[in-house]
């Protein structure tokens, strides 16, 4: 079976909440995808922060460049709200090419059509 490798940057609530679906359905989610779905990064601002998931070790980091220099990455899942610092990693993921998911409303009310754009320019998706 293939593999999906993901970055996820943020790990608050619904950070969590992802983690703990791709934890805890990993088999179901790789029969719908047709391919297992991996966290390579975990990115946040306080690596030493204690969390309510565990993660496997290597896996969290602080530095958001993970998510779009490793070249393993394919999709970068941005969950930390805001528009400063997201767009930023968002626009750079994008601008190398990985596929982007995001939750961020404020993001896309704010940049949706640069966001798109950049993707069709880099052959990602958004």
């Amino acid at each position: 079976m293939s593999q999906v490798n993901i970055a996820l940057i943020g790990l608050g609530t619904v950070g969590t909440g992802v983690v703990s679906i791709l934890q805890r359905q990993r088999e179901a989610l790789a029969l719908r995808a047709g391919a297992e779905l991996v966290l390579k990064h975990v990115v946040v601002r306080d690596v030493a922060k204690p969390r309510d998931v565990t993660l496997p070790a290597g896996t969290l980091t602080d530095d958001p460049r993970a998510a779009w220099e490793d070249p393993e990455v394919s999709l970068v899942v941005e969950l930390m709200g805001g528009t400063d610092t997201a767009g930023e990693i968002v626009r750079a993921a994008l601008r190398a090419g990985k596929s982007v998911v995001t939750a961020n409303k404020a993001l896309l009310a704010e940049s949706s059509r640069e966001l798109f754009e950049l993707a069709a320019a880099h052959h990602a998706c958004l």
